[in-house]
This record gives C-alpha cells, sequence and structure tokens, in this order.
C-alpha cells in the first residue's frame, strides 16, 4: 500500500461496510438508517446464507450473498470516503478496517473505543460511536462529516505497517 496524503477525497460522504453477520445485522441496519438521515450515501451490507424467511425479510436493505475478492473490495473502499467499522461484543483489537482507513486515509466510524489508546487517533478521522444508538447520534455525524480529514505523517504510518510489526515481534 502506498501512502499517500492525497488519498482521501474532500466532501466525500460515501460510507462502506461489507462484513459477515455475526450477530451485528440489527446494529448495522439501525446505523444505516441513521447514516441515511445524516446525508450519508451509504454502501452497507452483510454477507449473510441465512435462509429464514422472516430475518431475509426484516434485513433486506442491507443483505447480501454476493462477496468480493481483496481486489474488488479495495476498489470499494477507493470508492468511499468513510468506512465502517462494527465489531463484536467484547472485540478489542484493531480490525484490518480501522488499518484500511488509516492506510487509505479514510474516515472511520467504529464502535470499538480502544481506538482512542492509538497514536493515529483523531477525532476528524475517527469517530467512535456510542454504547447507546438512536437518533440524537445524528446531530454528532453530521458535525464529524462536516470535519475536513486530517493526513496522517508519515513516521506515524510506518508504526503500523507490516514490515514494523514483524520487526517488533518477539517470537
Amino acid at each position: 500500500i502506498e501512502y499517500t496524503k492525497e488519498s482521501f477525497k474532500e466532501n466525500n460522504n460515501r460510507i462502506f461496510f461489507l462484513g459477515a453477520d455475526k450477530n451485528r445485522s440489527s446494529l448495522i441496519q439501525s446505523l444505516k438508517q441513521l447514516f441515511v438521515q445524516s446525508g450519508l450515501d451509504c454502501d452497507v451490507h452483510i454477507l449473510s446464507q441465512n435462509t429464514d424467511a422472516k430475518y431475509k425479510k426484516q434485513f433486506s436493505d442491507i443483505l447480501t450473498t454476493q462477496s468480493l475478492s481483496y481486489e474488488e473490495y479495495l476498489a470499494k473502499v477507493e470508492s468511499c470516503g468513510i468506512l465502517l467499522d462494527i465489531v463484536q461484543t467484547g472485540q478489542q483489537a484493531l480490525t484490518m478496517r480501522v488499518l484500511e482507513s488509516v492506510f487509505l486515509s479514510k474516515k472511520l466510524i467504529t464502535n470499538n473505543p480502544s481506538v482512542k489508546k492509538h497514536a493515529f487517533y483523531h477525532s476528524g478521522n475517527i469517530l467512535v460511536l456510542p454504547e447507546t444508538i438512536n437518533e440524537s447520534l445524528i446531530p454528532t455525524i453530521k458535525e464529524f462529516i462536516q470535519k475536513p480529514f486530517t493526513p496522517y505523517d508519515m513516521e506515524l504510518l510506518t508504526c503500523y505497517d507490516f514490515h514494523h510489526w514483524l520487526t517488533n515481534f518477539d517470537v
């Protein structure tokens, strides 16, 4: 991945998420509705093989059975300005989606409060969702998408790249 400050396109209000259900469908559907009400263009989908008719009907606007190659996934990421990261209950480790947002200069909306502990955290680039998701969040989302993206310093990025991680991995 090439690190460039120019990767982020100003005024790009498109949010992208593609991931497995992992009991997140209800939360993701609620968030999608809030994002739409906040003025975001949503490309938010959950991969599911669930064949239950009630489930399929309830979540029809976010369900997909179509997976993407990583190359196709990255093309989707490139076409947006914001990535959505929804971790499973109890998960605190960084996901690939968080690192993709940092290295590809994308804003991030996440429910993982542990991102605030990392040197790359910047409130203009990363919105950490509260535990309670409801319509009172709309002004916060609108404010976040209006903030300009602050490019990351190259020195900071190298601290999180694979080569640095591998060099500091103690076996």
